[in-house]
């Protein structure tokens, strides 16, 4: 009753409409999606789970393996439905079990081309059915097919989360926050990518700097612009190409955690200090940021000269101390 008198206060414009399937066919043409509330929360019920769903804004309800600490495995640019890729997905979703995860991020580019979405999706489906999966888009898909596909392949494994649509995922005190597509137009793969702009980076900096009580994680696809030899958004050539945009987000809200991907050469590489300085895989550091590099097959050679087939990575989360770890197919 109080929840619906507050939801009843808030502006029209805040109110996204009557339900879940509404809101989702009001706003597939919208990304990175808006913030907006539903008339009445709904709830979605899996495993040991549940969602609360109040339009942009999801509550995963259930236990962590980690007492204090939140574990994403993350599998980032997947590109294709290959046999390769589906048998990295079954490789990966083996290691994500026995580092006991709580949760996956497919963080973009899950298909270089839209009619294999549904594919990919299904390889992710069936490989992690038990435990919540959050997906965005890049700067390859389609907004409105992956909107589309999302939304048509929940129906089959509920454990789906819309990252284009969702940008607030909360689990205890640790709080998601999505950053979907690209800001550069110039690298989309179709016309009808997810493009956001500083607006939106400005809009999840207010978001956040609202609730400083919060564990604060940034999840998107391209990396933050970065400095010297700092290696996120690095290329074989050495410049840097990342966003200022995102590192003026992290460094003007604090954001202690980003998980990143887009630069396949600079898959691997982690910085912290507020993306002021390297650091390595598997220390625990008091800020942490990450390129996830690719999980597909498709042979790519790392900075640095190594030849690689994929990779994915896990990150322990906690409120003071982090790591990521990776695992490296060659």
């Amino acid at each position: 009753m109080r929840l619906a008198l507050i939801l009843s206060l808030l502006p029209l414009s805040a109110q996204a409409g009557p339900g879940w399937d509404a809101y989702t066919k009001k706003n597939r043409y919208h990304c990175p999606g808006k913030f907006k509330t539903l008339e009445s929360p709904e709830e979605v019920k899996f495993g040991k789970y549940t969602y609360t769903v109040n339009g942009s804004h999801w509550t995963v309800n259930g236990p962590l393996a980690t007492k204090g600490k939140i574990v994403a495995g993350v599998l980032s640019a997947l590109k294709d439905p290959s046999d390769g890729t589906q048998k990295h997905v079954e490789i990966f979703a083996g290691w994500f079990r026995k580092q006991r995860v709580d949760l996956v991020i497919a963080n973009g580019d899950l298909a270089l081309n839209e009619f294999d979405l549904e594919a990919v999706m299904e390889i992710i489906g069936k490989n992690f059915k038990k435990i919540p999966v959050l997906m965005l888009p890049g700067n390859s898909e389609s907004r409105t097919s992956f909107n589309r596909t999302v939304t048509q392949m929940a129906k089959k494994y509920p454990n789906f989360i819309n990252g284009a649509m969702v940008r607030r995922l909360d689990w205890n005190k640790h709080t998601f926050w999505t950053l979907p597509g690209y800001h550069d137009k110039r690298f989309f793969g179709t016309g009808s990518a997810c493009k956001y702009k500083e607006d939106h980076t400005l809009e999840l900096s207010r978001k956040i700097d609202e609730e400083p009580k919060r564990n604060h994680i940034l999840v998107a696809h391209g990396p933050p612009k970065a400095k010297g030899n700092i290696g996120l958004d690095r290329i074989m050539d050495g410049t840097h190409v990342g966003d200022q945009k995102v590192t003026d987000l992290i460094q003007g809200s604090k954001i202690k955690w980003g998980i990143f991907g887009h630069i396949l050469e600079s898959g691997g590489t982690v910085a912290t200090n507020f993306m002021k300085r390297k650091a390595a895989a598997s220390q625990k550091l008091s800020s942490l940021y990450f390129n996830a590099g690719s999980a597909c097959n498709f042979p790519m050679s790392l900075r640095g000269g190594k030849d690689i087939r994929g990779m994915a990575a896990v990150t322990r989360i906690g409120f003071k101390k982090s790591s990521v770890i990776f695992n490296i197919q060659r």
